[in-house]
């Protein structure tokens, strides 16, 4: 299909409504295929593959990944996150880290002295990363995003999109934020409508409200802007949307195709196997794609999440079951160390600390084409992504005629290892 609601390409045209005309944006004569007329081409750097990127707001702090630390291949910046309040409106967790810090980069801001902002002087309407961002967009052209709910922020979607006033005022804070800010678009990360996520408030109804909302939004932003969504790895939540209608609506959706297994199982998997798992053929990386393609939003609608993280499991117990050399499939109980919580492991914490150090087991599986490291003296089992099994999650993007790439999240691969390999 090709996303207008028709499953025959050969007899329809290309999901704009119209069966005869157009491209995939709404309107019929206009445009590049992207669900929308006016925003252009999202392959800012002209590589052929769009590379869709998280950038945590909390990131500044610890992890001390800033702004222009961003590497220049990403096209689009998803800026993560803000809350929506039961009233609709917008509200930021770290008001400092947007607006208010005065740290900067020489080389991408013009004001910026030895890696700060002035204090004394005309004052600006605004600092923090959000300047930053207008920095990248003006140095680059790379997109901003600012996307909101996530995993800790979604409790009040639900309630926000069943009634068309509180929807009527987040659409308005949604565009209200994009002209104060110059933003490129906005990214609706509500885990998840109708079932699942982190205890959140849900209703059977939330599958239309979720198309309402984007209604509402995409008439309040214009069609010029990004309106995008992150959807779930489970493939039984893509009957949670509709596919068809939303396609027409949306610019495209990021499939969050990872965390199929973490410190919740009470047996060591895999984090984002691209293939089946043996007993388990639903649940990996190309299940998922297919079924968020299927349910109407076309493949050129779609980037595939690529995870720059790993999970961790602690006092893994191989002798009643799974793989005594690899340590995959055996039981445990809990999460193992992890970069910034237990658990939830950078790559490049892996590459560094953990690859070719004593004790460690490395095994390739060959199934779902994925790495994994088991050391059996300390009871510890680690799922991650190399540069590998990334080539081929591209390649299997690239085959199926995928946008691109989304990437969760930007300061987990210093080296550019992973980022190295995603080129379609």
């Amino acid at each position: 299909g090709d996303g207008d609601g028709d499953p025959n390409a050969t007899t329809s045209g290309d999901g704009d409504g119209d069966p005869n005309t157009g491209d995939g944006d709404g309107d019929p004569s206009t445009g590049d295929g992207d669900g929308d007329p006016g925003n252009g081409d999202l392959d800012v750097d002209q590589d052929s593959v769009v590379i869709v990127g998280y950038f945590a707001q909390w990131g500044i702090y610890g992890r001390d990944y800033q702004v222009w630390d961003i590497p220049a291949r990403v096209d689009v910046v998803q800026y993560a996150f803000w809350d929506v309040n039961a009233d609709g409106t917008l509200r930021s967790p770290d008001a400092w880290a947007d607006f208010d810090h005065h740290n900067c980069s020489d080389t991408l801001d013009p004001l910026c002295v030895n890696g700060s902002l002035p204090w004394t002087g005309p004052t600006l309407d605004y600092y923090g990363n959000f300047r930053a961002l207008n920095m990248l967009q003006q140095d680059r052209g790379t997109k901003i995003v600012l996307s909101l709910g996530g995993w800790t922020l979604s409790s009040n979607f639900s309630e926000v999109a069943a009634d068309p006033a509180k929807r009527a005022v987040l659409a308005a804070e949604c565009a209200s934020m994009l002209a104060t800010y110059g933003f490129d678009g906005i990214d609706i990360d509500w885990e998840f409508p109708v079932e699942g996520g982190n205890s959140i408030p849900h209703l059977a109804a939330d599958k239309q409200n979720f198309t309402l909302l984007m209604q509402d939004i995409r008439a309040a932003i214009g069609p010029d802007k990004i309106l995008s969504a992150a959807v779930a790895p489970n493939p039984t939540y893509a009957d949670n949307l509709e596919g068809a209608a939303l396609s027409q609506i949306m610019d495209h959706v990021n499939i969050m195709a990872y965390d199929y297994s973490g410190s919740w199982n009470p047996f060591t998997g895999h984090n984002a196997p691209l293939n089946p798992v043996a007993g388990d053929g639903n649940f990996n990386v190309q299940a998922t794609a297919q079924a968020w393609i299927g349910s109407g939003f076309p493949a050129a609608q779609v980037t595939l999440g690529i995870p720059w993280y790993g999970r961790t499991w602690a006092n893994v117990d191989c002798g009643s079951m799974g793989d005594a050399t690899s340590g995959l499939g055996c039981a445990v109980s809990g999460a193992g160390p992890g970069t910034w919580e237990p658990g939830v492991i950078d790559y490049q914490d892996v590459k560094d600390n953990y690859l070719n150090q004593p004790g460690w087991t490395f095994t390739w599986d060959a199934a779902t084409e994925t790495p994994t490291l088991y050391n059996a003296a300390l009871g510890q089992f680690v799922t991650y992504d190399n540069a590998a099994s990334v080539e081929r999650k591209v390649a299997y993007a690239k085959t199926q005629g995928m946008l691109g790439l989304m990437v969760w999240e930007l300061d987990a691969d210093r080296s550019g290892d992973l980022l190295g390999v995603m080129q379609f």
